[in-house]
């Protein structure tokens, strides 16, 4: 990625999911030797799948919300995420025990807890 880093656009990540959705459908349902339907129903059925994925819109923000929200909570509080996620005392044991100093610990942590919780970018970064 060559473009600096920025603040997180939802809308920018909704244009690509309809330019991939549109692209689909130009390509599969458009090419009238696939699909035996007159125009005006393929146009319905491109206009339902449409609406059906704008329905999922919300539901993907509050994923994204709630990696944000989970991150919020627990930066600088790696006891409170100890408590409510037990299944990961032992990682934050462990990067306590790597560095004598509370600063540099407390540094370690929310760079890991940052990258816990949007682990699913970070996995495509570092393939």
């Amino acid at each position: 990625m060559s473009e600096k880093p920025k603040p997180l656009d939802f809308e920018e990540i909704w244009q690509i999911i309809e330019d991939v959705f549109i692209r689909h459908y130009e390509e599969r349902i458009c090419d009238v030797s696939n699909v035996d339907l007159r125009s005006e129903y393929k146009q319905c059925y491109c206009d339902v799948l449409l609406e059906d994925l704008r329905k999922q819109k919300n539901e993907i923000k509050q994923h994204i919300k709630s990696a944000c929200d989970f991150y919020l909570r627990y930066k600088n509080h790696s006891d409170l995420l100890m408590v409510e996620y037990p299944e990961y005392k032992n990682k934050i044991v462990e990067l306590r025990k790597k560095l004598p100093s509370w600063h540099d610990k407390k540094m370690i942590y929310n760079d890991w807890l940052f990258k816990l919780a949007f682990k699913d970018v970070f996995k495509e970064v570092e393939k």
